[in-house]
């Protein structure tokens, strides 16, 4: 009963009012006499915090975690540091939690195993390796914060470091998709690098040379690289002239061999593949020559070998958070439906997901449209539902591919989400990962048609139809995360920004300051910040001025952010918003050694935290 307590405070609009939630149930807390469609309270979580860096974990801890306006954190819990050993046929459930063994919910008689939780959970307040949660369950300045999770099942480009292997390989698809027999897979070289998946390079030196038995051999692949391995499936791409024929750019790729299947040239093969064009081209690996494996690749999600062992997943997640010691803690959780913890379709525009000109892309199984992504969207919310999470649970909404927005995309996923609850009648939530400063526009009537949406992902429209006064009225948590790193001033960084988005190179979310008002205006009780800019906004040391920089050595030193910001970027952000002397005190942090930035983006995200 305590931990229910705590989720439903999480999720109404203010303290005290009515409530209506799912499932036909109807429960009413507090005081009556708040109208709660007049009210919005907006939590702010900050997303993926410093695990373990210095300085930047201590300052996070010491200045940002200690903040009244910062309810908590969001992790990430990457499926494979849970699922370390494929699925064997020996049938684990009479010995084992339901968290650590599932069977598969399509291929009949195989089980998972989940032997890591450990990574995930961690061992105490000191615990800072890469994937503990335990520091974030702690007290900062006494008070104990919320911990959110999100379930990732693909990892981000340019490659995917997070779907487990077995999920591609042979055994895996015979067992779960015995009638197709592929587990299609979206890379740089079979879908044109669409979404800015860029695979791996070959190592320079590396000899592809056909061995005129219908293999292509490649030897000299240094060990810097990921070697394929027997079962693999790869791609390859960039030969050109004679050498083409060594390029593998068809929809299923080809399979990899090791051992006799390779011999008849010389120096002796790390690994050969089936040769796709003349069986005696040969020529040397660049910088310019892919090579991509099927696990490094994005999965389709909805066919059957991917959709099974995620389902199975996402069942021992919840059973597992559900029975967590601190488990009155979790917020909530966001099941990744794609990549990430987002929805949005991996690349519709060519094959695979295309199907274009067979038999090179004859299209998925079950074939891509937009009835099979909603089918998928909902086949996760119900597998999360039947799980009964007792936390609240939260989806991201997209508007189809980015290349051709579609608002109906999030109109029906919007509409997905509210139907299912979790086992205390709480509807799911949803959000958008979009938020940027293009949103800030009049978007009229609500949900809109099949054309592009006038906020990202159309969060504005499913906003309005769903907030506790709207025109579907559901009383719903609703997230915004902004796209990229902030910037308040419109500053163009010099060198590597990899946290800044666009052509610009100044990024797409802009200013914080006009952002996050229009967030709340329309209805935010949920903006996810960005450590960076969180750190902007509350470190006094997010740049200890040196010069017309950063200081980067010394006691104490700034903020370190290696390539996703550039030194300059960094102060000239600290000068145009983060704390300065007068101000601090404020915000209960020291006075920083210099910078000019009046406390505009503590004040910012203040403003936005609490009832509006």
């Amino acid at each position: 009963m305590r931990a229910f307590l705590a989720f439903v405070a999480f999720c109404l609009p203010v303290a005290a009012q009515t409530v209506l939630y799912g499932n036909a149930k109807t429960q009413i807390y507090g005081d009556v006499l708040i109208n709660p469609t007049t009210t919005t309270y907006t939590h702010v979580y900050v997303v993926f915090p410093p695990q373990s860096s210095i300085p930047n974990n201590a300052h996070f801890t010491s200045y940002v975690m200690t903040q009244p306006s910062i309810d908590g954190v969001t992790l990430e819990v990457p499926w494979n540091v849970v699922e370390i050993n494929p699925p064997t046929q020996m049938d684990c459930t009479s010995s084992m939690l339901p968290d650590k063994c599932q069977p598969d919910p399509y291929a009949i008689g195989w089980f998972h195993t989940y032997d890591n939780w450990s990574a995930i959970d961690g061992s105490g307040c000191s615990d800072q390796s890469p994937n503990s949660s335990s520091q974030w369950f702690c007290q900062f300045g006494g008070v104990y914060k919320k911990v959110n999770f999100e379930l990732f099942g693909i990892g981000d480009s340019p490659t995917n470091s997070i779907t487990p292997a077995y999920v591609t390989e042979n055994f895996w698809i015979t067992a779960a998709s015995p009638s197709y027999l592929y587990q299609d897979v979206v890379n740089t070289i079979n879908a044109s690098g669409c979404g800015g998946y860029s695979g791996t390079l070959s190592p320079t030196g590396a000899l592809f040379q056909g061995n005129g038995a219908g293999y292509v051999n490649v030897s000299g692949w240094s060990s810097g690289q990921p070697t394929p391995t027997l079962g693999d499936t790869i791609w390859v791409g960039g030969f050109t002239g004679l050498a083409a024929a060594l390029n593998v750019e068809g929809q299923y790729g080809a399979a990899v061999y090791t051992g006799s299947t390779c011999s008849g040239t010389s120096p002796t093969p790390n690994f050969c593949y089936a040769l796709s064009g003349a069986g005696s081209a040969s020529g040397t690996g660049t910088t310019s020559t892919n090579l991509v494996r099927a696990v490094d690749s994005w999965p389709v999600p909805y066919e059957l070998p991917y959709k099974a062992a995620w389902e199975a997943f996402l069942t021992a997640a919840i059973y597992h958070f559900n029975h967590y010691t601190n488990v009155s803690q979790i917020a909530y959780i966001r099941p990744g439906v794609a990549r990430g913890g987002e929805a949005i379709p991996l690349c519709t525009t060519v094959g695979p997901l295309y199907g274009m000109n067979p038999p090179s892309f004859p299209g998925t199984n079950p074939l891509y449209g937009q009835g099979t992504w909603e089918a998928w969207y909902a086949a996760v919310n119900s597998t999360v539902t039947a799980a009964q999470p007792q936390m609240q649970i939260m989806y991201s909404i997209n508007s189809g591919d980015s290349q051709h927005p579609n608002a109906n995309y999030a109109t029906q996923e919007a509409m997905t989400a509210v139907s299912y609850s979790n086992a205390t009648g709480l509807y799911n939530g949803f959000g958008s990962q979009g938020l940027q400063i293009a949103d800030d526009t009049p978007f009229g009537t609500c949900p809109g048609g099949t054309g592009a949406p006038t906020t990202s992902n159309n969060w504005g429209c499913m906003f309005t139809q769903y907030w506790s006064g709207g025109s579907t009225s559901t009383t719903v948590p609703l997230e915004l995360q902004q796209i990229d790193c902030s910037n308040p001033n419109g500053y163009a960084p010099t060198g590597t920004n990899k946290c800044l988005h666009g052509t610009s190179g100044t990024g797409i979310t802009g200013n914080l300051g006009q952002v996050y008002p229009f967030a709340t205006s329309n209805h935010a009780s949920i903006l996810e910040l960005y450590n960076e800019d969180a750190l902007l906004a509350f470190d006094p040391y997010y740049c200890v001025i040196s010069g017309s920089t950063c200081a980067v050595t010394g006691s104490p030193t700034s903020d370190s952010f290696g390539t996703d910001l550039s030194l300059n970027a960094q102060i000239n952000f600290f000068n145009a918003a983060g704390i300065s002397s007068g101000c601090n005190t404020t915000y209960n942090v020291p006075a920083p050694i210099s910078g000019t930035g009046g406390c505009a983006y503590a004040a910012t995200i203040s403003s936005a935290h609490g009832p509006h």
